[in-house]
Protein backbone atom coordinates (compact mmCIF):
# COMPACT_ATOMS: atom_id res chain seq x y z
CA UNK A 1 0.00 0.00 0.00
CA UNK A 2 1.78 3.73 -0.93
CA UNK A 3 0.68 6.21 1.45
CA UNK A 4 1.33 9.62 0.23
CA UNK A 5 1.54 12.10 3.33
CA UNK A 6 -1.35 14.90 3.81
CA UNK A 7 0.27 18.45 3.33
CA UNK A 8 -0.61 21.72 2.93
CA UNK A 9 0.87 23.05 -0.62
CA UNK A 10 -0.86 25.70 -1.43
CA UNK A 11 1.14 26.60 1.78
CA UNK A 12 4.04 25.19 1.39
CA UNK A 13 4.53 26.79 -2.05
CA UNK A 14 3.36 30.27 -0.97
CA UNK A 15 6.56 29.91 2.39
CA UNK A 16 8.63 28.35 -0.77
CA UNK A 17 8.69 31.70 -2.74
CA UNK A 18 8.67 33.97 -0.07
CA UNK A 19 12.03 31.97 0.91
CA UNK A 20 11.80 29.58 3.32
CA UNK A 21 14.21 26.79 1.95
CA UNK A 22 13.37 22.60 1.37
CA UNK A 23 14.92 21.74 4.57
CA UNK A 24 13.09 24.31 6.79
CA UNK A 25 9.86 23.12 4.90
CA UNK A 26 10.81 19.39 5.93
CA UNK A 27 11.03 20.40 9.41
CA UNK A 28 8.24 22.21 9.82
CA UNK A 29 5.81 19.73 8.48
CA UNK A 30 8.21 16.37 9.71
CA UNK A 31 8.41 15.41 5.90
CA UNK A 32 11.51 14.19 4.07
CA UNK A 33 13.43 16.76 1.85
CA UNK A 34 12.95 14.81 -0.97
CA UNK A 35 8.78 15.04 -0.17
CA UNK A 36 9.10 18.46 0.04
CA UNK A 37 11.19 18.65 -3.67
CA UNK A 38 8.55 16.61 -5.40
CA UNK A 39 5.88 18.27 -3.76
CA UNK A 40 7.17 21.68 -5.00
CA UNK A 41 8.35 20.21 -8.52
CA UNK A 42 4.57 18.91 -9.07
CA UNK A 43 3.46 22.52 -8.39
CA UNK A 44 5.93 23.82 -11.18
CA UNK A 45 7.94 25.62 -8.83
CA UNK A 46 11.53 23.52 -9.27
CA UNK A 47 12.73 22.68 -12.35
CA UNK A 48 14.71 20.45 -14.17
CA UNK A 49 17.02 22.20 -16.28
CA UNK A 50 18.14 25.35 -15.20
CA UNK A 51 16.82 28.50 -16.50
CA UNK A 52 19.78 30.89 -18.04
CA UNK A 53 18.86 34.47 -17.36
CA UNK A 54 21.40 37.08 -17.97
CA UNK A 55 21.60 39.68 -14.76
CA UNK A 56 22.31 42.21 -17.07
CA UNK A 57 18.65 41.80 -18.48
CA UNK A 58 17.16 41.30 -15.14
CA UNK A 59 19.14 44.88 -14.30
CA UNK A 60 17.82 46.08 -16.77
CA UNK A 61 14.08 45.18 -16.54
CA UNK A 62 14.67 45.80 -12.77
CA UNK A 63 15.11 49.81 -13.86
CA UNK A 64 10.90 49.41 -14.17
CA UNK A 65 9.74 46.24 -12.91
CA UNK A 66 9.79 44.12 -9.32
CA UNK A 67 11.51 41.15 -9.43
CA UNK A 68 8.20 39.49 -8.66
CA UNK A 69 6.87 41.04 -12.03
CA UNK A 70 10.29 39.98 -13.53
CA UNK A 71 9.87 36.42 -12.02
CA UNK A 72 6.47 36.16 -14.35
CA UNK A 73 8.08 37.02 -17.44
CA UNK A 74 10.30 34.11 -17.35
CA UNK A 75 8.04 31.85 -15.04
CA UNK A 76 10.44 31.52 -11.83
CA UNK A 77 9.67 32.55 -8.80
CA UNK A 78 10.91 35.62 -7.14
CA UNK A 79 13.52 34.23 -4.99
CA UNK A 80 15.11 32.85 -7.91
CA UNK A 81 15.84 35.89 -9.45
CA UNK A 82 16.73 37.65 -6.35
CA UNK A 83 19.30 34.73 -6.29
CA UNK A 84 20.42 35.39 -9.30
CA UNK A 85 21.57 39.38 -8.85
CA UNK A 86 23.44 38.31 -6.08
CA UNK A 87 25.48 36.21 -7.47
CA UNK A 88 24.35 32.85 -7.03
Amino acid sequence: MNTRLSLPEKTIVRLYEIGWTIRRLAGKYYASYGTIRVRLKEAGVLRSKPIIIKRSEIAKRHRKMTYKEIAQIYGVCERTIRRKMKGE
